[in-house]
């Protein structure tokens, strides 16, 4: 819990930068948040990683967790495009593996920003 309120200062004290070029990352949430964002767009605040994560053998719920700092399992990845010019906050991910990066969106994105959406595999949650 401390990392996140950690986590939100230093959101909140950064100053978000337009991107140089387009970027694809993604972003790894619930199935029913990612419905509602192929819907309704993404909201300025949101968190995903500083690159995309690519093909291969899909991570767990249980090791996004690990990897990235996350509070709970993520049952989904998305993958999202931030076009060029977007805002956004570049930071090293809290509560994660050393040297993971994230970005935060300074402002909302459509919902054609979300590309794929690709399901986890389960993992084990607890060992």
């Amino acid at each position: 819990e401390q990392a996140r309120v950690k986590d939100l200062a230093r959101d909140r004290a950064a100053t978000p930068k337009p991107l140089a070029k387009d970027r694809v990352v993604s972003r790894f949430t619930s199935k029913s948040q990612a419905v509602y964002e192929r819907k309704h767009g993404l909201d300025a605040g949101i968190h995903m990683t500083s690159r995309e994560i690519h093909p291969g053998r899909a991570l767990s719920g249980k090791a996004t967790m690990e990897t990235y700092g996350l509070k709970i399992p993520a049952e989904v990845r998305e993958q999202v495009r931030i076009p060029k010019g977007a805002l956004v906050k570049v930071n090293k991910a809290y509560g994660g593996k050393p040297g993971i990066g994230e970005i935060t969106l300074a402002e909302r994105l459509p919902p054609a920003a979300v590309r794929k959406v690709i399901p986890l595999s389960p993992g084990r949650v607890s060992e």
